[in-house]
């Protein structure tokens, strides 16, 4: 299911790469996985659960715009979503993205690192 996911966005990304003109770059896969930001759950919950993105990203930004993102998300005047201001850093900064997956894994099977290594991770 992941795969398909993947190739139906590559496939939507590639005529918009031929207008572009700073070329196509790298497609990434990222994970964004909120555990150490939100309270500890219980081993069997699912509490807030982490998104795979595929994105273009050939400067490699998209690990400071989610730093960026969780020191603004524990602004005391902040109520937007740590999500939605990850993806609003990575519009600003002309990054493609499609959100591919959510997790659909227990709280307790996520604790460390669950993925290869190939796959950026980012652990807020």
């Amino acid at each position: 299911m992941i795969r398909r996911k993947i190739r139906q966005c590559l496939a939507f990304w590639k005529p918009k790469q031929k207008r572009e003109k700073d070329g196509p770059g790298a497609y990434r896969l990222f994970l964004l996985d909120l555990d150490e930001t939100y309270g500890q759950e219980e081993a069997d919950s699912y509490g807030v659960e982490p998104v795979l993105y595929l994105l273009r990203d050939p400067a490699g930004q998209a690990e400071q715009i989610a730093i960026r993102a969780l020191h603004t998300f524990h602004d005391k005047e902040n109520d937007v979503p740590i999500g939605d201001l990850f993806e609003s850093g990575l519009k600003e900064n002309r990054i493609p993205f499609e959100q591919i997956y959510t997790f659909q894994i227990p709280f307790g099977e996520r604790s460390g690192k669950y993925l290869e290594d190939h796959i950026s991770q980012v652990y807020l």
